[in-house]
């Protein structure tokens, strides 16, 4: 998808409540195009963190069918890895730490 620098401040300035919508719904598209079983690629960070919260908030139906993957390459901040094992073990979906 290509956006003009011009579109892209037109949609900064939007509503929070807009974006929020516009994530959900773009979720929700992704999620039912989806023939396997999804992952999120979760580094711990706010984009990957939002992700997570938007699908345990709004999708619930799907907390059991998607693996979250945690891909610790050994230079993670120490408080994003403390943050995913900490949301892994509160989860309690598929969690998987790869090394």
């Amino acid at each position: 998808m290509f956006i003009s620098y011009r579109d892209l401040e037109t949609e900064q300035a939007k509503s929070l409540d807009y974006k929020i919508q516009t994530a959900v719904n773009a979720t929700k598209t992704a999620l039912s195009v989806c023939r396997h079983r999804p992952a999120i690629a979760f580094s711990g960070g706010k984009d990957s963190t939002v992700l997570w919260h938007l699908i345990w908030t709004y999708f619930p139906e799907w907390r059991d069918r998607i693996v979250i993957i945690y891909g610790n390459t050994g230079v993670e901040y120490p408080e994003c890895v403390s943050f995913s094992r900490w949301l892994a073990k509160e989860w309690g979906g598929e969690f998987v730490e790869a090394r």
